[in-house]
């Protein structure tokens, strides 16, 4: 696309403005930028949009803004910086759940394209929603995550945030350090993620240094308020300090720094940050208005320190115009220093324009318009009466033009803006959203008590959410146990809560959800969801009030129902027929994953395969683990090693480690301790049983009510328990970190001293130099190997065992097949399969049985969606019940009974249905390594069918009926039976010694680990 015959501004280093100029855009890109009629007869098929009468700038960079707060515009006017943020800002703000956020930072987003702004430098609550907002829209973010630990303004106590804005150390810097890890670089490199640490007084010295320390070796920038009123200059003489001598001490000064405001300096202060060649983000508007006082920019700019331009929030600004904060920057200098000459306009549009992309570190890619940068560019009509005549263009831009009389923004080559209207983003949806959404935080305020009727004027409607629970009598809860405890607190916030119906969003003619038991007022369907401690599959399979219900042994509700609890809606696919045509067939738009605060954000699980969200980092995983294990010849490769560690491991069936050594030796070529508890294994069972606590949808209090959804009342009491699920976070965290990083840390060492085994890790870091986002998809890739293989293949393992146990004659089958096709000299091995059809029945009994994740793994929505004449709404979490699916009489007759036979083409039977289809997921979330867990569970199964009777044990000279009772959880497994594991004859434990000697044990890796460091 050829744009011609406007007037460019180019911000170049030769600032040259060329007049009746044309640029040409190819892809995401500037391809060529010069007159217009050179251009032309250069590119003569080139389509072309005339911008004659228009001028062309750079795209517009905000170093400073926060999103969130543009719902509460007009809200906090005429107030000094202090009770503007504990009177009104933090008491509104602490009452925004993710939603409110989300909308927020639409509307943010909204007014910056209209108005020219390309590139916005935000912080800091509401990460996710900021990040998907940014994604979906086309902007370009730097995000400063929230680093704090102190929940005071300048550690004064009369200065406290309201609770829901405290975050610790763990929640702020290492959940910035998981947001930098999931959104660093993200929607084509459209997204950088910061640190946003709190002003000095909201941070200790403690956090600031170690995270300075995490900054330089991550390469994570940082951005902080920074001396912008008295008090703060007060805190630093408290310390000792200047500002910046403050500030260095704690490492926060360097070329990766950008301090916001900067208003109480002194001369040294502005020599350290020229020496450091720290960046400064200045927000006049807001400093004017909060009263806050004036940056000394001209003298900064004496010092060459770089500075950029920022409107910082609506509430202190009112608008997020940086059109307008140019043309204050420009003049409030003249007028304090009493020189015209100061800060003159073609200063000011490079602190909007390529000193702030400076700031950011992105001038080598935006901030002029220059052959090879992005295609990043703002249109302004100057055709109108209050912009003519245009002798000087800057001038026109700096002085004159406002965000109204932008026409057309283009960002990554992309036009985002076309005459004046918004091409990403549904311009009526999102007021519409955001009205409402912005008066149901200030009704929540008003009702508890945090604001009075008198601080505002716009009468407000009847409130829509209740978020006000008065709750007493809960804190003794110390005994119990911490989920149990959460859904008593929960339960007892319903039951006291104001019983106002809320009012629903209005679907129109939107088809309606699938039925479900009759919700409550407020809480919708909370108490149909399956509480702690219950099968989940069998509590979807108890639905009441649904239709479909038989009177048959195996009572089924309906195909697809749903229940819809704290506004988050769950549809449950109880037909298989259903699963596929969601889950396969419309795979696209049914293959994300759930958040999970609890599992995901605070315990970790949310960049390991089975958890991330659909997106670039999840193709990356499949595409790693894929060529390792996509297909039946790429794992045959295995089948040496597996036979190996299944031999070697036969003396102690009943262990189960085969697949995990397989799993490791593959994924980091790490060999196990041959007799004793393997520290790895040991590490990777634990952290499998937190994946199963931790990511079960509903178990978790955090995950159906986020805790900012609570008034200060119930926080205290969600505080007292809370510190339990915190710690257990904690904990837990430790441990899946520990599955990541030591194994990658052990390849790496091996390799550096070059005795390393070729596995997963070791050739793809033989590649050459990894960058941040490919180092970090090989470790997740090979930490979701043995999550993925292991525990599965355990539990498929002790479903076995207890099946064996229950149906003799089934084992007798087998055991006939093994002898008379592979003898009793060897044990049976890959080689054999084709020969074993009723070995591999019983595989696939195994599975349908007792499927291993009996609800899968939830599946999210990204799109609405009608199935059967219903809605699945975006965003809806679907759970495919598998367990219903396996135990369908009309699928698999007699399903409660393991009849391996339904599985064999025999005397005319037509088989069942493969249950492999159903066991290992579904469409783009099908698990990549089932050939291998395949493989594995058939060589178990086989080999110890050959060598061992598996019976009911004898007692008191009666035989021992096993417990036949499931745990819950993502994965199940069986609860603990007796059963007795013996040889089959002398000949097979002659077999089972004979074979330790022909498969030595190799030496164990364990010693190694364990010295690791990472």
């Amino acid at each position: 696309m050829l744009y011609a015959h406007a007037t460019i501004i180019t911000v170049d280093a030769a600032r040259n403005i060329i007049l009746d100029g044309a640029i040409l855009v190819r892809d995401t890109v500037i391809a060529d930028i010069d007159k217009a009629d050179v251009l032309l007869a250069k590119y003569p098929g080139e389509e072309v949009t005339n911008l004659e009468g228009r001028i062309i700038i750079p795209g517009l960079i905000s170093t400073h803004m926060h999103v969130a707060q543009t719902l509460l515009r007009g809200t906090a006017d005429d107030l000094e910086l202090v009770s503007w943020l504990c009177e009104r800002i933090w008491v509104l703000q602490g009452n925004f759940t993710a939603e409110d956020g989300y909308a927020a930072a639409r509307l943010s987003i909204a007014e910056m394209l209209k108005s020219g702004t390309t590139v916005k430098f935000a912080d800091r609550y509401g990460f996710d929603g900021l990040c998907k907002a940014v994604e979906e829209s086309g902007i370009r973010g730097c995000l400063g995550k929230i680093v704090m630990d102190i929940g005071t303004y300048a550690k004064d106590p009369k200065w406290a945030m309201h609770p829901g804005l405290v975050e610790d150390r763990e929640t702020s810097l290492l959940g910035a350090v998981q947001m930098w890890e999931k959104w660093n670089r993200a929607a084509n490199d459209r997204i950088r993620v910061w640190f946003g640490a709190r002003t000095p007084g909201g941070v200790s010295d403690a956090l600031y240094c170690e995270m300075t320390s995490i900054s330089r070796e991550k390469g994570i920038p940082i951005t902080m308020h920074c001396a912008e009123i008295a008090a703060d200059r007060a805190f630093f003489n408290s310390q000792s300090h200047t500002p910046m001598s403050y500030c260095s001490s704690v490492g926060l000064l360097g070329p990766s720094t950008v301090l916001v405001h900067m208003v109480h300096l002194d001369d040294s202060d502005i020599e350290l940050l020229a020496q450091t060649k720290t960046h400064v983000a200045h927000c006049p508007t807001s400093n004017a208005k909060l009263a806050s006082g004036i940056c000394r920019v001209p003298d900064l700019l004496k010092a060459q320190v770089n500075i950029g331009l920022g409107t910082d929030g609506a509430p202190c600004n009112n608008t997020c115009d940086l059109l307008q904060e140019m043309k204050l920057a420009a003049i409030i200098h003249k007028a304090t220093s009493n020189d015209p000459t100061v800060v003159p306009a073609e200063t000011v549009l490079e602190m909007a324009t390529i000193n702030g992309a400076k700031a950011l570190g992105l001038d080598e890619s935006i901030g002029s318009l220059e052959v090879g940068k992005k295609a990043d560019f703002v249109v302004t009509d100057m055709r109108k009466v209050h912009l003519q005549p245009v002798f000087s263009p800057v001038s026109a831009v700096v002085y004159t033009a406002t965000g109204r009389d932008v026409e057309m923004v283009v960002i990554d080559g992309k036009v985002v803006v076309a005459d004046g209207s918004l091409t990403t983003m549904d311009e009526q949806e999102i007021l519409k959203e955001a009205e409402w959404r912005a008066r149901d935080v200030m009704c929540d305020a008003l009702n508890n008590g945090l604001l009075y009727s008198g601080d505002i004027t716009t009468p407000l409607p009847e409130v829509r959410r209740i978020r006000c629970c008065r709750c007493t009598g809960l804190l003794d809860k110390s005994d119990k146990d911490v989920r149990q405890s959460q859904w008593e607190i929960l339960m007892e916030c319903v039951k006291q809560a104001d019983h106002t119906p809320p009012a629903h969003m209005d679907r129109g003619k939107r088809a309606p959800l699938p039925p479900g038991p009759t919700p409550k007022p407020i809480i919708g369907n909370l108490t149909d969801l399956p509480p702690p401690g219950e099968q989940e599959w069998r509590h979807w399979l108890k639905h009441k009030d649904l239709y479909g219900f038989s009177n048959d042994p195996y009572p089924l509700t309906g195909p697809i129902s749903s229940v819809t609890a704290l506004r988050q809606t769950y549809i449950i696919l109880n037909d298989v027929r259903l699963a596929f045509e969601l889950l396969e067939k419309r795979s696209a738009i049914h293959s994300s994953r759930p958040r999970l605060v609890f599992g995901n954000e605070m315990v970790g699980w949310r960049n390991f395969l089975s958890s991330v969200e659909y997106s670039s980092r999840f193709r990356a995983y499949r595409k790693l683990m894929g060529r390792l294990l996509g297909s039946k010849d790429s794992v045959s490769r295995f089948y040496p090693l597996q036979e190996v560690e299944a031999q070697d491991r036969s003396d102690n069936v009943s262990a189960f480690s085969e697949a995990g050594a397989v799993i490791l030796k593959i994924a980091y070529g790490y060999t196990i301790e041959p007799h004793k508890k393997d520290p790895f294994v040991d590490l990777a069972d634990k952290t499998l049983l937190v994946f199963v606590a931790a990511t079960t949808p509903t178990a978790w209090l955090v995950d159906i009510m986020p805790f900012r959804a609570f008034s200060p009342s119930v926080f205290r009491i969600w505080k007292a328990d809370g510190n339990k699920f915190k710690r257990t976070a904690r904990l837990w965290r430790k441990t899946v970190t520990d599955l990541v990083e030591r194994p990658y840390a052990f390849v790496k060492q091996q390799m550096a001293q070059g005795k390393y085994e070729p596995s997963f890790v070791s050739q793809l870091l033989d590649k050459g130099d990894l960058d941040p986002e490919e180092e970090f998809a090989v470790k997740y890739s090979a930490a979701s190997l043995y999550g993925g293989g292991a525990d599965t293949t355990v539990s498929s393992m002790e479903c076995f065992f207890l099946a064996m146990t229950l149906f003799p004659d089934v084992q007798r089958k087998a055991q006939e097949e093994i002898d008379r096709v592979v003898g009793s000299g060897r044990l049976p091995g890959f080689q054999d399969r084709e020969n074993l059809p009723y070995i591999d029945a019983i595989v696939k009994e195994v599975l349908r049985w007792h499927p291993v994740a009996p609800m899968s793994l939830a599946h999210v929505t990204t799109e609405d969606d009608i199935c059967e004449g219903y809605l699945i709404p975006k965003g809806a979490l679907l759970l495919p019940n598998i367990w219903a699916f396996t135990h369908d009489p009309k699928v698999y007759h007699d399903p409660m009974t393991f009849k391996p036979e339904r599985f064999l083409s025999q005397d005319g039977h037509i088989p069942e249905l493969d249950p492999h289809t159903l066991s290992f997921g579904f469409g783009r979330r099908i698990c990549p390594g089932r050939v291998l867990a395949d493989s594995a569970l058939y060589l178990s199964i086989a080999q110890s069918l050959a060598v061992f009777n598996i019976q009911k044990v004898v007692e008191d000279g009666h035989e021992v009926d096993p417990v036949v009772e499931f745990l819950p959880g993502v994965i199940s497994h069986p609860v603990p039976f007796k059963t007795s594991v013996e040889p089959r004859s002398p000949q097979h434990e002659a077999l089972i010694l004979s074979i330790e000697q022909d498969h030595p044990w190799e030496e164990s890796d364990a010693k190694v680990l364990e010295s690791i460091t990472y």
